[in-house]
């Protein structure tokens, strides 16, 4: 069986990278699912929200794993998943939303009535919001997945990239393969510099987002 890793909250004040289950197509509550994916992360976020449980400000469980706003790479769907193939690029939000309930279809996701036993609205990696693991791990398995994940195409990642509208990128085909590996390289890359000199990989990631957002730097 495949391994995994994830950000598991210990106590107030300390979160460790532990060993998690390998994500499979079930619920929280056991019920199997058909309509999901199993995403290999490339990118994800720390939401100011989890500070509140990292602070012990919550009644968030140890053991918890934490972590929403998922970017990364399908490399497993359920038999319902219709249209999205293994390879694709997705980003996910950080809630759980099934698409058919009530409030889902007036678009009120962030409260749907079938995601969470105990009140309105789930989400990925936080206190009483479902159960559902998350994001800040190696892989994790996302549901209702064509309800709410964005497929992040290749003509997409090249207006993306050169802030071009085009229609059919010239270089279209490999683009989602190269952004792959960009995302995997700047990982690494961050790992060695942070071991070798924390200031030097804050200029790092400076410099990375000047070449992406254009954003000043700020030395």
């Amino acid at each position: 069986m495949a391994s995994n890793r994830g950000i598991v909250y210990i106590g107030p004040g300390k979160v460790e990278v532990q060993g998690i289950n390998y994500p499979k197509f079930v619920s929280p509550n056991g019920k199997e699912i058909d309509h999901g994916v199993i995403v290999r992360i490339l990118s994800t976020n720390i939401c100011g929200s989890d500070q509140h449980m990292v602070r012990g400000r919550t009644t968030a469980p140890p053991g918890l794993v934490l972590g929403h706003e998922i970017t990364g790479e399908v490399i497993e769907k359920g038999h319902d998943v219709e249209f999205l193939e293994i390879g694709d690029l997705v980003s996910v939000p950080f809630n759980v939303a099934c698409g058919r309930c009530r409030n889902c279809r007036e678009q009120k996701t962030g409260i749907c009535l079938n995601v969470n036993p105990a009140r309105p609205g789930g989400a990925y990696g936080y206190v009483d919001m479902g159960g559902w693991v998350g994001g800040q791990a190696e892989f994790v398995m996302v549901p209702y997945v064509e309800s709410l994940a964005v497929l992040i195409s290749a003509p997409c990642i090249w207006m993306i990239i050169t802030r071009s509208p085009v229609e059919r990128p010239p270089i279209a085909y490999g683009l989602t393969e190269l952004v792959k590996v960009v995302a995997l390289l700047r990982s690494l890359i961050l790992d060695i510099v942070t071991a070798v000199s924390p200031a030097l990989a804050g200029l790092v990631k400076a410099l990375y987002r000047f070449i992406i957002t254009e954003e000043p730097l700020l030395l």
